[in-house]
């Protein structure tokens, strides 16, 4: 799974989790992804365990990071998460949806040579 998701994210920089789990197969499952920071910000639901462990092995190494979008992109995908939006990452009472896109982080040593 994790090689999987590199692979699409070097292909496809500006990835939204509906574009994920439609190309790779055995993304969907019942998990939610929150920030790790802010429990009570999700940033997606539907997702496999396979994938959400993933994800947090890829952000821990510094290989990934999430970045606010705009909601208008995952309407277009057609899905978005019944939850109110959050504007930022942030300590809300309740939990709120905060739409991301994943992308791979930059190599600064790659860069470099």
């Amino acid at each position: 799974m994790r090689d999987a998701l590199v692979n699409l994210l070097q292909t496809l920089p500006d990835c939204s989790f509906v574009d994920i789990c439609n190309r790779i197969p055995g993304a969907r499952g019942e998990l939610s992804l929150v920030s790790e920071r802010f429990p009570t910000v999700v940033l997606w639901v539907g997702l496999s365990a396979e994938l959400v462990e993933a994800l947090k092995t890829l952000q821990r190494d510094g290989q990934i990071e999430y970045r606010p979008c705009l909601h208008l992109s995952y309407l277009v995908d057609g899905q978005t998460v019944a939850l109110p939006l959050a504007k930022r990452f942030h300590a809300y009472k309740r939990p709120h949806w905060l739409p991301v896109h994943v992308h791979l982080r930059e190599n600064r040593a790659a860069k470099r040579a």
